[in-house]
């Protein structure tokens, strides 16, 4: 698999979580358009950056889970 494709798989679906995670936040309706906007108008002033920005946190998520599924696992031994 190409990098590019990663990356461009990677960011579409970085995409994808953060407007599914703000359309189904409980929120009114005229609170969830002003989080779309901000959150659009985000991406396409600083594509790159929010990219980086948003791979560093699923990083850090995916580490932080990690840790805590030892934690849990040796607790329970």
């Amino acid at each position: 698999m190409k990098k590019s494709y990663f990356l461009e798989g990677f960011i579409l679906g970085a995409i994808a979580g953060i407007v599914g995670g703000v359309l189904f936040a409980p929120s009114s309706g005229s609170e969830t358009r002003q989080k779309i906007k901000k959150l659009k108008n985000d991406m396409a002033d600083h594509p790159k950056e929010k990219a980086e920005e948003m791979m560093a946190k699923t990083r850090e998520a995916i580490e932080n889970g990690l840790q805590n599924i030892g934690k849990m696992i040796k607790k329970s031994e």
